[in-house]
């Protein structure tokens, strides 16, 4: 008569096996850095984010997660918040690739002009002076 009352405070015991989109999983990233030409394995549990994932390739990489260009994540992976197991990536291994984003440079022409008008400015305000 003992063990029943005491049986609700034992704990109970279940056993699954990991499924694709559960908590409990690991999935293999291998990101191929573009500029370095290095891939890297990476293991990552179910619940990291896009975002987290992206701050670790920025201390392997050196390149800030601003600065990140992917290609590789799934169009439902559009918001860096959401988890591994939610982005719809490939169970267990999933393939990236990430380098560093053009930014828009000034071409010479551009750069020419802009130092010319400022020389040009500079010059008429000295004249102008008493």
């Amino acid at each position: 008569m003992l063990p029943s009352l005491f049986s609700p405070l034992l704990p109970s015991l279940s056993f699954t096996s990991a499924q694709p989109g559960s908590s409990e999983q690991n999935y293999l990233l291998i990101i191929s850095h573009r500029e370095a030409q290095r891939d890297y394995s990476l293991n990552f549990p179910a619940s990291k984010t896009i975002q987290e994932v992206k701050r670790n390739i920025s201390d392997l990489t050196n390149i800030p997660v601003r600065h990140q260009q992917w290609d590789g994540w799934p169009a439902t992976a559009s918001d860096d918040s959401i988890t591994l197991a939610a982005s719809g990536i490939s169970y267990p291994c999933h393939h990236l690739t990430v380098c560093r984003r053009s930014s828009p440079a000034l071409t010479v022409d551009q750069t020419d002009e802009i130092v010319h008008m400022v020389s040009d400015s500079d010059g008429d305000d000295f004249e102008d002076a008493p």
